[in-house]
């Protein structure tokens, strides 16, 4: 059994234990002072780089309300590029199902954030238990988290906010924050922060792949993770999109966003669309794909970390859904639609609150989102482009 397996069960061991001995539920403790004053803090989120889009958005944030604190994070590999990407952040990398594996790694990971004495934590974590006790024994006062009504999470925890799967998770996370600064306005998500060496790379390549002189360059992210199959739309279908896209003059050129192990995805639609298109899976860093997708006219993603950070850079974004509901994940920007069309039962399938993302069991892998028609999307692209809508509108 790998790391990741056996945490993973032991993670559900651990809830049913602690439920079985009866749980005392959310609940918040009184400070001996307003948590606004406490000066140090420490951002937590190990896992999921959309959400680590959100949550870097609400550091920002709070780093423009509150100039003086020393904000830490503690980051995973997914996350890591994210919430560390041109900050003043005490970045703790973290990596519990890789090289920090084990008990020994863990208990050093506690001792190094210790020894920075933070005052406040706040969970971005939903389900697992096992990072809300690794919080508490880090001794930190004040933690800061979310929690299910049937989730033992709470115990290890100061100030709980209830989720559940009606919640947005945008308007779950700054409930998180306001705990902490009930100050904090309505925000939205913020463009990640690019060094100058990124800006001025990306320039170069957008020059050497001849996009200086189109208008209109289209992203478009194909992929979805490894382990998430059924949450990608048909390639055919994006080349398909493509086309329309560009015979009403939208799309001069199209970017493949991704990672190195999605290129097949790249090459499967550069051979099916008759255009221009630009493989961008090979670029080193989250930082230059956010470059990539701020430079655009249009993002067209399935529902995966980039679609977030197109949104957040400002870029009209369609988000395409299926497993996962936009109740829950819609992107969160100036400019966004989601489409969600499929009438099947199973879906939405995916309960991340609850620690559920199964496998799909569906004949056609992926059922769900095969009820995306070109067309649906494209109109979506129509309505985002043609600047009539101003803020997140579900398509359903």
């Amino acid at each position: 059994m790998n790391s990741r397996a056996f945490l993973h069960h032991l993670n559900v061991g651990m809830r049913a234990l602690l439920m079985a001995l009866g749980s005392n539920g959310p609940r918040a403790q009184i400070p001996t002072r307003p948590l606004g004053l406490y000066p140090r803090i420490l951002f937590v989120k190990l896992v999921g780089m959309g959400d680590a889009v959100l949550v870097r958005s609400l550091a920002e944030h709070l780093r423009s309300l509150r100039p003086e604190l020393a904000i830490g994070v503690l980051a995973g590999p997914a996350t890591h590029g994210v919430l560390g990407a041109n900050s003043d952040f005490t970045v703790h990398l973290y990596d519990p199902v890789g090289e920090d594996s084990g008990i020994v790694k863990a208990l050093e990971t506690i001792r190094k954030i210790r020894a920075r004495s933070y005052d406040v934590v706040i969970d971005f974590e939903q389900h697992n238990v096992l990072v809300a006790i690794f919080l508490w024994l880090t001794h930190i006062p004040q933690r800061i988290g979310l929690a299910g009504a049937d989730n033992p999470r709470s115990r290890f925890q100061t100030h709980t906010v209830l989720l559940s799967g009606e919640d947005p998770m945008w308007n779950a996370y700054t409930s998180l924050l306001r705990v902490f600064e009930p100050s904090l306005p309505d925000v939205s998500t913020e463009p990640l922060p690019r060094s100058a060496r990124v800006i001025r790379e990306i320039g170069q390549w957008w020059k050497i792949h001849r996009l200086d002189g189109h208008r209109r360059v289209v992203a478009m992210h194909l992929g979805c993770a490894r382990r998430a199959i059924a949450r990608r739309w048909p390639v055919t279908r994006f080349a398909q999109l493509a086309e329309r896209l560009a015979a009403w003059d939208q799309a001069d050129a199209i970017v493949l966003t991704g990672t190195r192990e999605e290129q097949g995805l790249a090459q499967e639609f550069a051979s099916l669309f008759s255009g221009k298109s630009v493989d961008a899976t090979a670029l080193p860093s989250i930082e230059h794909t956010a470059e990539v997708v701020r430079r655009c006219h249009l993002a067209v993603s399935n529902d995966t970390g980039v679609m977030h950070l197109a949104a957040a850079m400002g870029t009209p974004t369609v988000g395409l859904f299926g497993p996962n509901s936009p109740i829950r994940y819609a992107p969160v920007g100036p400019r966004t639609v989601s489409v969600y069309t499929t009438k099947i039962a199973c879906s939405p399938c995916i309960q991340i609150h609850r620690g559920i993302v199964p496998e799909c069991f569906a004949e056609e892998k992926g059922r769900c989102l095969l009820d995306i028609d070109v067309e649906s999307v494209f109109t979506a692209a129509q309505r985002l482009v043609g600047e009539r809508i101003e803020k997140s509108l579900p398509i359903r």
